[in-house]
């Protein structure tokens, strides 16, 4: 019966179902029932149909956000640290309306920053990896030490590595010096 909803990878958005009322009171009877998640208005997930992972859920529900800061450090594993609410850049003059679950923390970026380095990895809408190391030390460098030390030691560690790369973004988003002190300091 629940494979019969018109579904892609198990998640249905109601935008494709516009005039289908019987879908909307369906969709409301098999919410109640538990059977399925209603993720945010227009969009819904089945569980036992779902195919995503965490992340991809996420760049699904928010399209014109890109995960960054230490949500972008734990997906690309810098950290063994997991935040408490997904951070979430979007454009300064943008406007998203966040659901409860799960908690997001906004941050509003000036196109310079926020149209730097966007990857889309596996339908994951995220900075690349040299971008999340450039923007944890030049976020979290005196607040949060240890979460940039943990960050730039499991860069280096990785065989993707690519430090030239690494101060060539550092340079194109202005934190070229901070990222050279703390790397300074690990060599």
């Amino acid at each position: 019966m629940i494979e019969a909803l018109p579904h892609k990878n198990g998640y249905i958005f109601t935008k494709d179902a516009k005039g289908n009322r019987n879908l909307f009171i369906k969709l409301k009877q098999l919410v109640e029932e538990g059977l399925v998640e209603k993720l945010k208005p227009g969009l819904y997930k089945i569980p036992e149909l779902a195919t995503l992972n965490h992340w991809q859920e996420i760049s699904l529900m928010y399209p014109k956000g890109v995960i960054c800061f230490t949500s972008a450090s734990a997906y690309y594993n810098l950290t063994t640290y997991m935040p408490h609410k997904v951070h979430l850049a979007i454009g300064q003059k943008s406007k998203m309306k966040t659901e409860d679950y799960p908690p997001v923390q906004l941050y509003y970026w000036t196109d310079k920053y926020f149209k730097q380095h966007v990857v889309n990895k596996d339908e994951v809408r995220i900075y690349s990896l040299e971008r999340t190391v450039c923007d944890v030390v030049r976020v979290f460098r005196n607040s949060d030490v240890d979460l940039v030390k943990e960050v730039a030691w499991e860069y280096l560690k990785r065989n993707d590595k690519n430090l030239d790369l690494l101060m060539k973004t550092a340079s194109e988003i202005d934190v070229e010096d901070k990222v050279k002190e703390v790397f300074e300091l690990l060599v």
